[in-house]
């Protein structure tokens, strides 16, 4: 028996090959270039599973609209039960819109959820921890999981009376049950998670946090006959031992697809042999008409809302190259930071690039510019850092950058493999502070000054800093839920649009509070 194994994770609202970028452009990727795929598949394949991994109804401009547009995921979940996975389980940003919203858009979705590692009340979350398939005489089962990591990035009142336990752990619980009481013949796993260990050294490659517990599965011993993740954004597909993996990348830029030949002997034996493990690029498969039609007055109202104006700056803040953006300082990042310092009462401020599309506001600033530098509904926190730990915190930021063997200066392999993380890199208002690259890591906050004075150890400072990174993300020794003086009820999205809203014309300062040193040239290589 030949058996199909379509896989895709990470979509985050991209649905369409309408662009967000402009209203008469169209992108070589979109949910509905898979569609078209998984249509012809379908009729071609006897025997076929498509598997989601997660990270579906957060993301884009469309998942922005619909939250605050809709009580629930209503065009994320018109999509997906048109293309109607087998088996799909939840992402760590299903959880940014609070559990009322979540709860409601499962209802809508596709009645195919695995998840069995968030329990609620003492069980599982959605009730079912994984799906079972018959195909001939073979009998596969597939366990849905998340990374266990979410309450370190969530509001607490997102994930209120929810626990999230280990992805390993819970493997190791339901596994031999599936085969034992389930006579599963086959496992799978769906995981919205990747990867913490080279998968060929074994050596790890991050904090070893359990964000992500990929290898630790992997090495587990349990019988696993493909492993399907995602999180990282990574672009996986290999076999490790007999087991092939894939992790598809992200914004349904390519699928995943295994095929495996598997039979049962006359002594009831399993033979399995596996034929392929690959990625497909969508960019030249066309998009499947039936969804884009699905999706057409949506997608009309959606750009229409993303050209509302929002409000007028005295002068661009526009950002050409994220990289030298991040090295030099942009006006963008002052910007942000003014308007987080203004609401959170403080005097010193940090602000990010949080995805490579990042393009800063042009003088007249609409919806558009707003939710593609700014996608995700951070809370803004007010907190209190000793002179030390302000210190020990942007030495940390200081490791973003490294230096190639021309001396140039690159950002660290660190922030870019296994996954890109552009985002953990904070940009300071507030403060004056030089960072020397040419120095070892620990020693390269050469300078750090407040209100015109060098900073004690034992000065008492208060910063706006957004929720994710207090809550733990980018591991900063000292940003944590203890440093929290106070956490805003409105997102930084929407103080910046409430921002906008109050002021005629909006002055943009300058970013010139700080500096890069001890390089020759900003590389072009990234």
């Amino acid at each position: 028996m030949k058996l199909t194994l379509l896989a895709m994770s990470d979509v985050h609202g991209h649905f369409s090959t309408q662009s967000f970028q402009a209203r008469n452009k169209k992108t070589a990727n979109g949910l509905s270039r898979f569609a078209s795929v998984l249509k012809a598949k379908r009729r071609q394949e006897e025997h076929l599973l498509y598997l989601e991994s997660g990270d579906m109804i957060q993301g884009s401009p469309l998942t922005n609209y619909e939250e605050s547009h809709h009580d629930y995921a209503k065009i994320s979940s018109q999509v997906y039960n048109y293309v109607q996975p087998d088996v799909w389980t939840l992402g760590n940003h299903e959880f940014n819109f609070g559990l009322d919203y979540l709860k409601k858009s499962i209802s809508h979705m596709p009645d195919s959820l695995a998840l069995a590692n968030v329990i609620s009340d003492g069980e599982v979350f959605c009730h079912k921890p994984y799906r079972i398939f018959q195909c001939e005489d073979i009998r596969i089962g597939v366990l849905g999981l998340v990374t266990q990591y979410i309450p370190h990035w969530e509001k607490e009142e997102n994930i209120e009376g929810l626990e999230f336990k280990s992805a390993l752990e819970t493997a190791q619980y339901y596994i031999p049950l599936m085969k034992e009481s389930e006579h599963c013949d086959l496992i799978f796993i769906i995981y919205h998670g990747g990867f913490e260990c080279n998968l060929e050294t074994g050596q790890p490659e991050e904090d070893l946090t359990g964000e992500n517990e990929g290898y630790a599965l992997l090495t587990s011993g349990l019988p696993i006959d493909a492993f399907f993740t995602g999180h990282q954004h990574r672009e996986i597909a290999t076999v490790w031992q007999g087991i092939p993996i894939i992790q598809p990348g992200f914004r349904a830029q390519k699928y995943g697809e295994v095929i495996l030949e598997v039979d049962k002997g006359a002594d009831g034996r399993l033979n399995k042999k596996l034929v392929s493990c690959q990625l497909h690029s969508l960019a030249d498969q066309p998009a499947d008409q039936g969804l884009e039609e699905l999706l057409a007055e949506d997608n009309e109202k959606i750009q229409n809302w993303l050209d509302q104006p929002l409000g007028h700056l005295n002068r661009p803040a526009l950002v050409d190259n994220f990289f030298e953006a991040q090295v030099e300082g942009n006006p963008y990042f002052a910007l942000t930071n003014k308007i987080q310092m203004e609401a959170a009462g403080t005097d010193i401020s940090a602000s990010s690039v949080f995805n490579l599309d990042v393009y800063g506001l042009k003088q007249e600033v609409t919806i558009r510019d707003l939710v593609i530098n700014y996608p995700f509904p951070n809370g803004l926190c007010r907190i209190k850092l000793s002179g030390k730990e302000l210190r020990e915190n942007l030495e940390k930021n200081a490791e973003y950058f490294a230096l190639d063997h021309q001396g140039n200066l690159v950002i660290s392999e660190d922030y870019l493999n296994p996954k890109v993380e552009v985002y953990n890199y904070d940009i300071y208002s507030g403060i004056d502070y030089t960072i020397d690259v040419s120095k070892d890591r620990g020693q390269r906050i050469v300078q750090l000054d407040y209100q015109g004075q060098a900073v004690e150890e034992d000065d008492e400072l208060y910063l706006a800093i957004n929720q994710y990174r207090m809550a733990g993300g980018g591991n900063f020794p000292h940003f944590s839920r203890d440093k929290v003086l106070e956490e805003l009820p409105t997102d930084i999205p929407n103080l910046i649009i409430n921002y906008l809203a109050n002021h005629d014309i909006v002055e943009v300062p300058e970013n010139d509070n700080y500096q890069v040193i001890g390089y020759q040239s900003i590389s072009d290589d990234i």
